[in-house]
């Protein structure tokens, strides 16, 4: 019903080998699944912040600008509708 598992003779000597072999890859696995999952972390976080921030000032410099006066004020304006198609974000005025 069972068969006999024999295994070679240098690894019936060294078992111990194969133990700490392992033992070792399975260690180095989860040391590196420690360290890029907080260095990817780190990057995710400083590119999504960078990110906002360029948005932010993007934004508040639209603001500031005097084409958008009229429309600010209900009054149609002509060519500035390309200077809000151009944002990667979109801008609501009620």
């Amino acid at each position: 019903m069972f068969r006999k598992v024999i295994l070679p003779p240098f690894f019936r000597k060294n078992i111990y080998l194969l133990v700490v072999a392992a033992w070792l890859v399975t260690l180095s696995f989860l040391i590196n699944n420690y360290w890029s999952s907080f260095s990817s972390l780190r990057t995710v976080h400083k590119e999504m912040n960078n990110y906002v921030q360029k948005g932010e000032k993007d934004f508040n410099k639209l603001l500031q600008d005097p084409a958008l006066k009229p429309l600010y004020q209900g009054k149609p304006i002509g060519s500035t509708w390309n200077l809000l198609a151009e944002r990667s974000y979109f801008v609501f005025f009620y």
